[in-house]
């Protein structure tokens, strides 16, 4: 009898499964998939970095807040890119986009420590896109809450490099590091516990009525001239030690918080006080670091 030939068939199987069995990049993604998410992770990344750079500029709340969801969006986008840019190289490039589009509003701090916080967070993004496409191709099933994790943890990582990055740097454009607006909500919020402690002393005195007040509040039982001579010595006692613990000049018919915003303006942006700059980076840092869990929380479920 004639032997019909299997081979042919077996082989066509075979390919077949391999084929089907190929990690995406050697499938191929179509163009328009990767030319899309590329437009949309950078335009995210240029509307982060705008946002934030006009929050800065203007402490309009609603620009932080505008700022954060484009971060968000931007993070959701780029996992995307993990999942579906297979190709390194068109997915690097990508990458390098988009770290130049987060920090790109900020080109006025141009600097050694601008370079270097981009150069970081453009290659903590690499290595994120890097974890989720090993995630992908070494898994028959892909667990999307396991990629998502690993890659939102580092892309948190970055943003958190970018913005201590930002905030340092801007010591050497003696920029300020706290506006007056918000310096003084946040003192002003203090003065019903310094109200407590020493009544009728107000922050937003001047500090020749602080000073009358202090004085008043000590000599409430001696006689008129009396209290009239303390005001006076406790007001120039009190100009003496304000000039000698903030080291600029007092004018004490300024408020108080006006008057200790210029002194920590004064010591916050002098080139040897850099140092406090660097250990509020290192805070800040921290502290945005801490949010990577939640934030993997709150973006898995885009």
């Amino acid at each position: 009898a004639e032997m019909i030939p299997m081979a042919a068939p077996t082989s066509n199987l075979l390919n077949r499964t391999i084929e089907f069995g190929q990690p995406s990049e050697e499938r191929g993604t179509p163009a328009a998939k990767i030319f899309g998410l590329g437009i949309v992770g950078i335009l995210f990344a240029a509307g982060f970095s705008i946002c934030l750079e006009r929050f800065s500029a203007t402490d309009v709340p609603n620009y932080f807040w505008l700022a954060l969801i484009a971060a968000g969006c931007f993070a959701v986008v780029f996992l995307l890119q993990a999942i579906f840019i297979g190709k390194k190289t068109t997915l690097s490039a990508i990458v390098l986009m988009e770290t130049i589009a987060l920090v790109g509003a900020f080109y006025g701090q141009f600097s050694i420590v601008f370079i270097a916080g981009t150069l970081a967070a453009f290659l903590i993004l690499v290595w994120a896109s890097v974890v989720g496409r090993q995630e992908v191709q070494e898994r028959l099933r892909i667990r999307f809450m396991t990629i998502a994790g690993r890659v939102f943890g580092w892309v948190v990582t970055a943003f958190a490099i970018i913005v201590t990055t930002l905030y340092i740097g801007s010591a050497q454009f003696n920029e300020t590091p706290l506006s007056h607006r918000n310096f003084s909500r946040i003192l002003l919020s203090a003065n019903p516990v310094l109200e407590r402690i020493m009544p009728g002393v107000s922050l937003a005195q001047t500090l020749q009525q602080a000073a009358c007040a202090l004085a008043d509040a000590r000599t409430k039982t001696l006689p008129e001239s009396a209290r009239a001579l303390a005001r006076t010595e406790t007001a120039a006692t009190l100009k003496e030690q304000v000039t000698n613990i903030l080291g600029i000049p007092v004018n004490p018919n300024e408020t108080v918080v006006n008057i200790l915003y210029k002194g920590f303006i004064a010591n916050t942006t002098q080139p040897a006080n850099i140092v406090f700059f660097q250990i509020a980076g290192i805070l800040i840092f921290l502290f945005l670091k801490g949010f990577g869990f939640i934030v993997g929380i709150v973006l898995q479920p885009l």
